[in-house]
């Protein structure tokens, strides 16, 4: 097997993971939760697990969490911040078949994530956010095969603060929050097919009419005055297929 084939298989691969939906703000929002999830699973003091009753840590989107099980235990949310289109080229056209009219783009969506890591304990929260920030710079490649282009850079981690901004439920603040900020490039491809209009049924209609040697018709009262053939006229012999398909 080619480096070529290694290659498409691991897309492959990378597509059945983590799938396309077309719509990119919720697919690369649940790549980097895919991405925080599997990374805390591996992990032996804040572990996390698909059920809720054996894991150490919640990871989630911010619909996924309230006041009461963040409070139980420590808790990582993924929000987003605004996106936009780069704009990287004439059309965005990465490739073009010429013998089907298929026409493949692709662009940039540029914006960022904030990785919230909330504790009722201060240090905790900030243990969290270290981990989570190493862990996007070092483990980048896993996030650039699920279509992220630029991602692991001007990650920053922001001063303790009370959660209640990302809690509402939380008014008393004694839950900390450390967040950790960061730029994204996420690649996003489309192709247009032009589907070409089928043909049922083909007609031709074929006038003929004898002409001299020199090209001129044997019997010029065949012709109308635009030098169409008469089909009414006796010296002007009409044959007409219709080909339809079966």
């Amino acid at each position: 097997m080619s480096r070529q084939d290694d290659l498409e298989a691991n897309y492959a691969l990378q597509r059945v993971y983590n799938p396309e939906t077309g719509d990119w703000l919720s697919d690369s929002l649940d790549v980097m939760i895919r991405f925080l999830q599997d990374l805390f699973f591996q992990h032996q003091e804040f572990k996390f697990h698909p059920d809720e009753t054996q894991t150490r840590l919640i990871v989630s989107g911010a619909g996924g969490t309230n006041t009461r099980t963040i409070g139980t235990l420590p808790g990582i949310i993924v929000t987003r911040s605004e996106f936009a289109y780069a704009n990287l080229s004439m059309d965005q056209l990465l490739k073009s078949d010429s013998t089907t009219g298929k026409q493949t783009h692709t662009d940039l969506v540029v914006g960022g994530f904030a990785i919230h890591c909330i504790s009722r304990s201060g240090p905790e929260a900030d243990s969290l956010a270290v981990l989570v920030a190493q862990a996007i710079r070092r483990f980048r490649v896993a996030l650039q095969r699920a279509r992220f282009h630029r991602i692991g850079d001007l990650v920053q981690v922001s001063a303790q603060s009370p959660a209640r901004s990302i809690l509402p439920g939380n008014e008393q603040g004694d839950l900390r929050m450390t967040t950790v900020s960061l730029p994204v490039h996420y690649q996003e491809s489309w192709s247009i097919e032009r589907i070409p209009r089928a043909v049922t049924d083909l007609q031709f209609r074929v006038r003929a009419y004898g002409v001299l040697p020199d090209g001129s018709p044997s019997d010029p009262s065949a012709l109308d005055e635009d030098g169409q053939p008469i089909e009414s006229h006796p010296g002007v012999i009409v044959e007409h297929w219709t080909f339809s398909e079966s």
